[in-house]
């Protein structure tokens, strides 16, 4: 059968559940890793076009620590997934 050409790679040749879960997770994580950037990215930019008003560069600010924020929590996450995954030789 032609099964892994139409199974996303992310599923292919995995032969049991916990590393299937454990490559979602990891997948899921990368992308948080992304969106960290793009809110980085936003931030500097409101910071840069705020043209002095206060009120803009305290906005870029918040999110900036928001997201350094965010970021801790998904590196947490990341680390207790990866003990959790070890735990079950997942890893």
């Amino acid at each position: 059968t032609n099964l892994n050409q139409a199974t996303p790679p992310i599923l292919q040749n995995q032969g049991d559940l916990p590393r299937v879960v454990g490559n979602i997770v990891k997948a899921m994580l990368g992308m948080l890793g992304v969106i960290f950037l793009a809110f980085i990215v936003y931030a500097g930019f409101l910071w840069a076009i705020a043209e002095g008003d206060s009120s803009k560069i305290q906005k870029a600010k918040t999110i900036i620590v928001w997201s350094f924020a965010g970021l801790v929590i998904c590196l947490g996450a990341y680390a207790i997934t990866l003990y959790i995954l070890g735990a079950f030789g997942v890893t």
